[in-house]
């Protein structure tokens, strides 16, 4: 049983969904959900909040409501794994062909996504956002994220993948029902808690030989100290995932 509770708030209107994960995001993601509705985000694509809880008062179903979303999921345990699996879990048994996600941080560039939505539909099945592809923007990067991404994150994971990504760290990304639901793949596990699902389904992708693209995206970071939650210890513990990912260790067990 995945530990979440939904919250429907207008019905379900679109093929996809867009799936923002949230814990205390405060002006962030109420900044990001104003930007959305510039940009009309809540007429093409079916918009979940997967939250985590949060005590500031960030995505309150009624605004969330007023805005157009359709829906919040509360995520009662685990981290952005988890509650990235909840999202896929509720997505998938409302009928959805496919699901965006996106940091709910307000760096990246929603107004990007309307492409993914085409990407799908041209049948590619996981599409990877990325500030470092041609045509891609990032700015004020904090210089140790930079060098962790350019220097161990992006080479780690291609050369697991065997695909020549130019990211892998980003949350922006697309992914069909297909490749959801491959068993392969085995997303519902509950060995996805934190920031490995990001890894995984990356390097499976191409692996599963699964359609696979890139999308220039912009990734915005405000200037002056850089709004975070990944501690040191995540960073040791974002390692120790890379080096249990190469040894197999999240790969479904063969029955």
């Amino acid at each position: 049983m995945l530990p979440y509770t939904f919250f429907p708030l207008t019905p379900k209107k679109n093929k996809y969904a867009l799936l923002i994960p949230t814990l205390n995001e405060g002006k962030y993601i109420q900044g990001q959900l104003a930007r959305m509705k510039t940009h009309d985000i809540f007429d093409i694509v079916d918009v979940f909040i997967l939250d985590s809880c949060s005590t500031d008062g960030s995505v309150e179903n009624q605004a969330l409501k007023i805005l157009g979303a359709t829906g919040k999921l509360t995520i009662t345990a685990g981290h952005q794994g988890t509650a990235f699996r909840c999202g896929f879990h509720e997505a998938l048994k409302q009928g959805y062909a496919g699901v965006i996600t996106i940091d709910g941080n307000n760096k990246d560039s929603v107004e990007d996504i309307p492409k993914f939505i085409a990407a799908l539909e041209e049948g590619i099945d996981f599409i990877r956002g990325s500030r470092f592809a041609k045509g891609g923007q990032h700015k004020n990067t904090p210089f140790i994220r930079l060098f962790a991404n350019k220097m161990i994150l992006i080479p780690w994971v291609r050369m697991l993948a065997k695909y020549p990504y130019t990211e892998v760290a980003s949350a922006f990304r697309g992914m069909s029902r297909r490749f959801l639901e491959d068993k392969r793949l085995g997303i519902e596990r509950d060995c996805f808690v934190g920031y490995e699902l990001l890894w995984y389904i990356s390097v499976m992708a191409p692996k599963l030989k699964y359609k696979v693209m890139e999308i220039p995206i912009k990734r915005l970071y405000p200037k002056g100290p850089t709004p975070t939650k990944i501690t040191w210890g995540r960073c040791v513990g974002i390692i120790r995932q890379l080096i249990q990912l190469t040894l197999g260790h999240y790969r479904p067990k063969q029955k």
